[in-house]
């Protein structure tokens, strides 16, 4: 599927019927998370699959693995048959946006009055597959937190919502922090209109969450119209998961409607009837919704109990099938009788679909390449050429922009909307909109335009300045100076303020108390982009006088540079690891203007190969590589067995291919990898014998047959059972009232089974009395007493554990393999290395060319080092060197103010560098700002702003000049 998404793409064209039908199978990432586990033994396929994603492509569809499970046909067929049964025509409207749409199901079974479907779906892989299939409708290819719609907008929102417990940051749709599937179901009902209807497959924590939050806030907006529990095995044939679903119908009320308790007491919980509960767990406490204690027929199966994970729970088992019937069909013709009689119920108090009002066409946002269609003038009134704006910049989010006829817009929910512009300030806006563009315009064309003494490298941007870059820049330069002049003429400046009398007087001196007070603009301060012409110029409010910024004149933003040319190894290596995030022998070839079979022997100074990578094919080996800090770190036991089992694999491979002799290459191989090993063997940590392993009950490295085996021995009861279902959930059966159980390891109140539990539950031990009123009070006796006993178990756990040599060998290395085995990451660099550029008396330390190294190597670094440890030069030779490397343009590091002479050293150690510092005031009470603790990371006081080692943006400057509130924060910080 993926070969045919990148075939489509190289060609450009669409898909066919018959390859329509090859990604219609495709059914998301949820089934394959092993394609994104680094760690694993991939087959082929898979290893074909994480070549074919790179990049971002590849964290997209990593991030969905959890949640990307799409469902079946089947459900999605009787789903939208019992919603038209129920009143779901053109009169309803024909507007309908899903959620999460995976490969848009739920679009491609749309009846045929759907005149606008809206899919979201967050991996660009399975948007990109549901845009093929379907491509009269909308994919969006982002996160739903992301999208904006006009709310009230849509008809219907229908579709199967990803389940998690994660709190998506939405300042707008999730200011009470829900979890993911509830926020969805939240934003739905607000974009949905006042009488359509919300439809989804959601999680059954939708309806049993012990919170009730989520299920309140969605009662103050609409009707419970069903809700439908499905099995938990209903999703395995489509989607490759188990999980119990519920089929939640929302309907928003219409202003004025009081709300309809069809379906009561949904927003409480009850226990589970004991009836209900699987046998053998009866007693245990499982609690869901009270809609399905009181209407056991909701669910599509038989609801009953279960032992999960973390200890009892809630599941469907399903119907009873007839030979040769699928699960999912059985579920949908059950879903839709029970479906189809809840809505016509609902109908029959009141419709389930209100008339769908009359929409005006309103204004379409404009598209990327088009012209500002705004028709300005210039200071002799001369209309203005168009400028061509990015597409993030038309779309943003309150853009404002003119149709030339005397009306405005803003964009809002990613719609333009009318907006209201005062006659008297009309002038004015559209002059500030016309230096907004060109200032948008010349940063972007700085920003794709390198250097001219770049011009032999690659910009990382998206466009590549072309020959005329320069002459564009100029030509922008040229005319933003004659617009800001022609403002400036008939305005003043951009950022002046006038004065009003607060009516306060100010208690020191006496005088009265006066605010700084804006010009309106024609409300052009809500424009996003607004900023960059604010920074135009610096404005002194004392004298009312502003004088132009750098950008005037020069230009202050250039795209990052990816370096064509290597100065050495080492070099080369850093650059593709920081392009890359990995070893790639081709980009390293080519940036030593070598081979590849020479690019290989120079990264065995740097780099090991990596087993899970080495392949055998026809057309001989193929090999990946690592860098020796990763490599030499880590779980260095589970890389050290597949390392030797990939050894034994190529010593037993042969020539594959008749009349090509890979020998050499075979050999090649082998000899690299017995390297790696030699390599890894030295830096596995020494086996920890018995007499250094700490051990008790309940540590995770002990099995639970042994503890099982311990319990039996110890309370010499051969009954009794341990069960580990998983995380801190433990439960041990056995006798309770035997002699060693309430005497010899127990007491009369606490039993040597509950003692047992209790301290594999990693629990505190406590017995309490029942007073007449019911309450619970602590025994300190019986509690100390139980307590003596779990710590004697304890010791004869301990000690029994290494009683057995045979039991001891074996959890010996199952210790040491799971605890004992991981190495954390070094760097270490030659004591005499060189820096070009680096003042030749200089000489660093090991301990600071491994801060450099860290610096290069990791986006983020703390250097807690001691004071007196040399961070100074530490941090100057990083700077210097990510700047040299280009990985870096301008980087900037905040310091206490009383090390402001920090700047020196920079021209005595790196005598090309140029600093500026730039001093901030010490607040009342701190006259230098120190903080005195020797880290480099932070400052906890006001701070100078100098040359140093970190940037705010690795992967471009696009910040170069910064107005004033905005470098104040920035100084605070």
């Amino acid at each position: 599927m993926l070969e045919l998404l990148a075939r489509l793409d190289d060609e450009g064209r669409t898909a066919s019927p018959a390859e329509q039908a090859v990604l219609a199978r495709w059914s998301g990432w949820g089934s394959l998370p092993e394609v994104f586990d680094d760690g694993a033994d991939h087959g082929r396929s898979a290893a074909r699959a994480r070549e074919l994603l790179a990049g971002q492509a590849r964290s997209a569809a990593a991030r969905t693995t959890l949640n990307a499970h799409y469902t079946d046909a089947a459900l999605v067929r009787a789903i939208w048959s019992s919603l038209e049964s129920a009143g779901f025509d053109q009169a309803a409207g024909g507007r309908v946006l899903e959620p999460g749409c995976g490969a848009g199901t739920f679009i491609g079974f749309a009846p045929d009055h759907v005149d606008q479907a809206v899919g979201v779906e967050l991996d660009p892989t399975t948007a990109r597959v549901t845009s093929l299939l379907y491509p009269d409708a909308q994919v969006r290819a982002e996160s739903f937190v992301d999208t904006r719609l006009p709310e009230g907008s849509w008809d219907l929102v229908i579709g199967n919502v990803p389940f998690g417990d994660v709190k998506p940051h939405d300042s707008r749709y999730n200011r009470d922090r829900f979890s993911l599937h509830n926020y969805f179901i939240h934003k739905s009902l607000h974009l949905v209109r006042p009488g359509g209807v919300v439809a989804v497959l959601t999680s059954r924590w939708t309806l049993d969450a012990a919170n009730p939050a989520a299920r309140e806030t969605f009662a103050q907006l609409a009707d419970l119209v069903t809700a439908l529990r499905l099995p938990g095995t209903t999703h395995r044939e489509a989607a490759g998961t188990d999980v119990v679903t519920d089929l939640l119908v929302f309907r928003r009320r219409v202003d004025g409607e009081e709300p309809l308790q069809l379906v009561p007491a949904w927003q409480d919980l009850q226990p589970l009837p004991p009836h209900l509960a699987r046998p053998g767990i009866e007693e245990e406490e499982v609690l869901l919704n009270s809609l399905f204690t009181q209407s056991p027929h909701r669910a599509l199966g038989h609801l009953t109990s279960r032992m999960g994970r973390f200890g009892p729970e809630v599941a469907v088992t399903p119907p009873l099938l007839r030979d040769g019937e699928r699960l999912a069909d059985r579920v949908a013709t059950e879903l839709g009788k029970s479906l189809s009689f809840d809505l016509s119920r609902y109908n029959e108090l009141r419709p389930l679909f209100s008339p769908a009002p009359t929409r005006t066409p309103s204004p379409t946002a404009p598209t990327g390449g088009q012209r500002v269609s705004s028709p300005r003038r210039d200071s002799a009134g001369v209309p203005e050429a168009g400028l061509e704006l990015p597409d993030r910049v038309i779309v943003a989010e309150g853009h404002l922009s003119s149709d030339g006829h005397g009306g405005w817009h803003h964009i809002r929910d990613g719609v333009p909307e009318p907006f209201a512009v005062p006659k008297t300030q009309q002038r004015e806006l559209e002059m500030l909109l016309g230096l907004r563009d060109t200032v948008v315009c010349l940063l972007e064309a700085e920003a794709t335009t390198p250097l001219p003494g770049e011009l032999g490298g690659r910009p990382a941007g998206e466009r590549a300045g072309g020959p005329g870059g320069e002459q564009v820049m100029a030509g922008l330069r040229e005319r933003l100076n004659t617009q800001y002049e022609a403002y400036v003429a008939r305005y003043g400046p951009i950022n002046r303020v006038s004065t009003r009398n607060t009516g306060r007087i100010d208690a020191k001196t006496g005088e009265p108390i006066l605010a700084q007070v804006r010009p309106k603009q024609g409300g052009f301060g809500a424009d996003p982009h607004s900023p960059a012409v604010f920074a135009l110029e610096h404005y002194d409010s004392a004298t009312g006088k502003a004088r132009k910024a750098d950008i005037f004149t020069e230009r202050v933003v250039a795209p990052r540079v990816i370096r064509t040319h290597a100065d050495s190894p080492a070099d080369a290596v850093a650059l593709c690891l920081d392009t890359y995030g990995e070893l790639r022998t081709a980009e390293i070839a080519r940036l030593l203007d070598v081979d590849e079979a020479q690019a290989e022997e120079e990264l065995e100074a740097f780099a090991f190969l990596d087993p899970d990578t080495v392949n055998h094919t026809a057309s001989g080996w193929h090999v990946g590589w690592m860098p020796r800090a990763e490599f030499l770190s880590g779980n260095v036991r589970a890389r050290l067995t597949r390392l030797e089992a990939r050894i034994a694999d190529v010593e037993a491979t042969g020539t594959s291919t008749p009349g090509v002799d890979d020998e050499p290459a075979r050999q090649t191989v082998l000899r690299r990898l017995n390297n790696a090993r030699t390599a890894l063997m030295e830096v596995v940590p020494e086996d920890l014998g018995p007499t250094e392993i700490v051990a008790q009950l309940g540590v995770p490295w002990v099995p639970t047959e042994t503890v099982e085996q311990f319990v039996r021995e110890v309370l010499e009861d051969r009954t009794a059972e341990v069960e580990h279902p998983g995380g801190s959930v433990w439960t041990v059966r056995g006798n309770r009232h035997s002699v060693a159980s309430t005497n010899t390891w127990g007491t009369s109140r606490a039993c040597a089974i509950d003692i047992v539990q209790a301290c594999l539950e990693q629990r505190q031990i406590r017995v309490n009395d029942e007073t007449p009123e019911g309450r619970r009070i602590p025994n300190e006796t019986e509690t100390f007493a139980a307590q003596e006993k779990a710590e004697a178990l304890q010791e004869r756990f301990a000690t029994w554990l290494w009683e057995d040599p045979e039991r001891c060998e074996r959890l010996v290395r199952s210790y040491n393999d799971a605890l004992n085995s991981i190495v954390l990451r070094t760097y270490e660099a030659p004591g005499e290395k060189y820096y070009p550029g680096m003042a030749r008396s200089l000489r660093l330390r090991p301990h600071q060319h491994a801060a450099v190294a860290r610096m290069v190597a990791q986006p983020s670094v703390l250097l807690a080092h001691e004071v007196g440890a040399g961070k100074t030069y530490t941090a100057i030779t990083g700077c210097m060197e990510l700047r040299r490397l280009g990985m870096a343009r301008k980087p900037a590091v905040v310091v206490p103010n009383h090390m402001l002479e920090f700047s020196a050293p920079v021209k005595g150690s790196a005598r090309s560098a140029r600093g500026l510092s730039n001093r901030a005031p010490s607040p009342e009470g701190s006259p230098d700002g120190s903080n005195g603790d020797g880290s480099l990371a932070h400052a906890r006081r006001p701070a100078a702003l100098s040359i140093g080692v970190r940037l705010a943006e690795r992967a471009g400057d696009r910040s170069s000049f910064i107005r004033g509130r905005a470098a104040k924060r920035l100084r605070r910080a």
